[in-house]
Formats: C-alpha cells, structure tokens, sequence
C-alpha cells in the first residue's frame, strides 16, 4: 500500500522559516484536521457526536517575537501580520486567516490569560474546503503557540477549544459549534456529549481504523462563500424548539416532534422538517 508522505519536515519547515524571517526558529509544531464520524451539526443544539482526528495536518516552525506583532506566513497564501494591540476586527477581513488570529487573542485576552508576538512559518497539507476542517486546525495552531509560548501550557483544552470557536462566531461571520475544534484538539476518536454546552463530555474511545480507508473527494469547491449556508442550520433546528417552547432540539422529546410531524406535515418549511430529523437521527 501506498501512503502520502507529507510535504513537510521538521527540517524543511525550519529551512523555510530562516528564508522568510533571516533567523533560526526556535520550535516546530503540528496539527491536524477531524472527520466527522456521526452527530455532524447537531452540536450547537447540545447534540451527541463521534469526531476523529485525522493525519492530514499543518506544520509550523515558530518562534516568538519582543513586539505586539504576530507574523504569519503560510505557503502558497503569502504573509500577513496581526497586531495584537488592535484586535477590534475590520470587516473587510471577517472570515480570513487574520481575522481568526485576533478572534483569539481577543478570547485570551478577555479571560486574563497572556498572549505575545511571534513568526510562524506554516504549511498546510489540508485541502481547503475538504470538509476535514482546515480552519480549526489553523486556529488551534495559533491557540497552542500562545499556550506554549506565553502560558506555560496550562491552558485547558477545553478553553483552546472554545478561543477558536469564538473567533468563528464572532470574527468570522460562522455560527459553529464546538465539535470541529474539539475533535483537533483533543486528538483520537472520541465521543462528545453537548448537554451542557459549556461543558461537554469529550470521552476517548480506543477505535482502529486499520480496517477502513477514509477517502476525500476534491470537488474544487470551497466552503468560504457558505457561511449563511452553515448558519441557517442551527437556526432551522432552533425553529423548530422553539416551537415547542424549548431553546434546544436536545430538549424536545422525539416522540412529540414525530406526532406533531405526522399531524401537521407541511408546518415547517420542508428543509427545517429535515434538519430537524437529522439531529435526532
């Protein structure tokens, strides 16, 4: 059997960061992307998943900087550089690289914990728009820099988890969940329980994968103009709740959706009947 190597090395990435920013590096990082296994866009209705990291990922050779400033080149995508002074997001940057950054420095920052200036020089062997969430792991790139270089590693990766989110919510124009950034960040398969949105269950569970190929089709598509897309979904699920007086599907008893469904057919629009199903499904 044939396996991808990764465009990258340690050496190579090293060797990379020393052309772009004349000086050594002083740390090489790696992150990955995750599949979603099952419960795909039910999270932000406090639903149960399975998500499973996976090895196409990103490497990034680092080292921090005396300024306010974080610089970021990322092959094939060229440089941009943040200053962490101003973090307030101007909008013809909302849903780029950038913009992600100062979403989490801003989540750091509000909840006291350091942030810095630092060089990074990445390289990225996720398609874009594969559906194996190239964002998160570029947001949790940047969230274990400034854990590793600013906060001794202490942070919690449930805190990393939610820095990244935020920076989709609130920088990035997309309503997501939490399972994309949990699924990276906490690394093998593991089942994830929404209950309490704040304070999911995230669960390890020993699964092999050497009897299954995960195959990616590359469609030439890009997720980046289908934010709306993507926020309707919560939206239509939260319709339907509230219908029910409940904020959540995580608290509408089956039972009573399916005979209120059976009853009254054509209450909802068809689409928000089906995104419904598929969270309990």
């Amino acid at each position: 059997e044939e396996k991808k190597m990764k465009s990258y090395t340690k050496q190579s990435l090293q060797q990379s960061f020393k052309e772009t920013f004349n000086e050594d590096s002083s740390n090489v990082f790696e992150c990955g992307g995750r599949f979603e296994v099952l419960g795909n866009h039910t999270d932000h209705n406090h639903g149960l998943c399975l998500v499973a990291a996976c090895d196409l990922t990103l490497g990034a050779a680092i080292k921090a900087r005396k300024d306010k400033t974080i610089a970021i080149y990322s092959k094939g995508y060229g440089l941009f550089e943040v200053d962490i002074n101003n973090l307030e997001l101007d909008k013809k940057d909302e849903g780029s690289s950038k913009a992600m950054v100062q979403g989490i420095c801003s989540y750091f920052k509000q909840n006291k914990y350091k942030i810095g200036g630092f060089n990074a020089y990445i390289v990225s062997d996720i398609a874009p728009g594969a559906g194996v969430s190239s964002s998160a792991a570029f947001e949790m790139m940047i969230c274990h820099i400034l854990n590793f270089l600013y906060n001794k590693n202490k942070i919690d990766k449930i805190f990393l988890a939610k820095a990244g989110q935020y920076a989709e919510n609130k920088y990035c124009g997309k309503a997501s969940g939490l399972l994309d950034q949990i699924g990276v960040v906490f690394g093998g398969f593991n089942y994830l329980d929404f209950g309490d949105i704040n304070n999911p269950v995230v669960k390890n569970i020993p699964f092999s994968f050497n009897n299954l190929h995960l195959v990616i089709i590359n469609t030439g598509g890009s997720h980046a103009e289908l934010s709306d897309l993507y926020s309707s979904i919560p939206s239509d699920m939260k319709e339907v709740a509230y219908h029910f007086g409940k904020k959540v599907l995580r608290d509408v008893d089956e039972d009573e959706f399916e005979k209120f469904i059976a009853e009254n057919k054509d209450h909802f629009a068809p689409l928000t009947t089906k995104r419904a199903k598929h969270f309990y499904s």
